[in-house]
């Protein structure tokens, strides 16, 4: 290696000038034995552009092994397992294609004798291997049509941070199981995934429309607990004074509290919902049923109903009263017969 490449300000795996890029990292002998390791690996597997790096690092001396640096992106890059299997996959099919060789058909001057031509013959036409169908990219949104539209390949952070969101917000089980691997931004480079501009357009649209129906609803729930809270205080003061409700009565303030809140209180009652949350945090509290059918329950505090209980005894303890005296009343009668023998005119005897 001559002095330019031995320098100490650029990076061993990119050979560009330290600061291109914010991400430098000092480097170490086991982690330039690593990035020697995958190279070389890869290398081995057909990705011949790597071979120079192995000869940069192999030719380093120990006090050289600390002195160079190298990019985080570089290093991450070079270190990358799914592309190491990528490449030891090309390379086996790559391999068992060479050496499936079909012999020619007699006149058929066209295709070619080449041994190396990795086609299969079926019948009188030529047909690609199924090695190289299965290297054919496809969307990651798994569209309908994916031969429309060009390709694009997931390069950047920022393009990683959209596809992560759409991983998360996504009611699309394709499309989650597509981003199952995926859990940081640069994940989608390291799998190479591919998208159409429109499917992609077309997800982030259905994406931002589902986040403005959750908005829409989470108003809604929020109206909702407003107006539990402010019905279930109007409830309880009511209750403290001494007052008795209907539920029709609380139904109709409850379905005024909605509206306030500009929440939809639909066309049915809620009158089932309201005794739940009633019963749930109010003490004491009573629904006594109506003895006409077409009332609603009154709702009344235990308290009230014991003073009403009481003075019910009250007055059957008055009516008992009454009748007592009656009963002695007609005693005495009787006794007082016996022993007058005058009349009323005159009483002596």
């Amino acid at each position: 290696m001559d002095a330019t490449e031995t320098s100490a300000n650029k990076c061993i795996i990119c050979s560009k000038v330290e600061g291109t890029t914010p991400l430098t990292l000092k480097s170490s002998r086991e982690s330039l034995e690593k990035v020697k390791k995958y190279a070389s690996q890869r290398a081995s597997y057909g990705e011949t552009n790597l071979s120079p790096l192995c000869d940069r690092i192999a030719s380093l001396t120990d006090e050289q092994y600390i002195q160079f640096v190298y990019h985080s992106g570089c290093y991450k890059n070079i270190v990358n397992n799914e592309k190491l299997k990528r490449a030891e996959k090309r390379f086996r099919e790559s391999s068992s294609s060479s050496k499936s060789v079909v012999p020619p058909k007699k006149g058929r001057p066209s295709r070619s004798d080449s041994p190396s031509c990795s086609r299969d013959v079926t019948g009188e036409r030529l047909r690609r291997s199924v090695g190289a169908s299965q290297h054919i990219k496809t969307c990651v949104f798994q569209c309908s049509h994916p031969s429309t539209g060009e390709l694009h390949r997931v390069e950047s952070e920022s393009m990683g941070i959209r596809f992560l969101l759409i991983k998360s917000r996504t009611q699309d089980e394709n499309v989650r199981v597509a981003l199952a691997n995926v859990n940081e931004p640069s994940d989608c480079a390291a799998f190479d995934l591919m998208y159409h501009r429109n499917c992609l357009r077309e997800h982030e649209r259905k994406l931002q429309q589902s986040i403005s129906n959750w908005d829409i609803q989470s108003k809604s729930n929020i109206g909702k607990y407003i107006a539990d809270v402010d019905i279930l205080n109007a409830v309880k003061c009511s209750l403290v004074s001494g007052s008795t409700l209907t539920m029709n009565e609380i139904d109709e303030e409850y379905v005024s509290i909605l509206t306030e809140n500009e929440v939809d209180p639909g066309s049915s009652h809620h009158k089932k919902h309201l005794k739940s949350i009633i019963h749930q945090n109010i003490e004491d509290v009573k629904f006594v049923k109506s003895h006409r059918s077409n009332e609603s329950d009154n709702v009344v505090s235990e308290k009230l109903l014991g003073v009403a209980v009481n003075n019910l005894r009250e007055q059957q303890n008055e009516e008992d009263d009454i009748k007592c005296v009656a009963k002695t009343a007609a005693i005495l009668r009787n006794e007082l017969k016996d022993i007058l023998t005058g009349n009323l005119q005159d009483p002596s005897p």
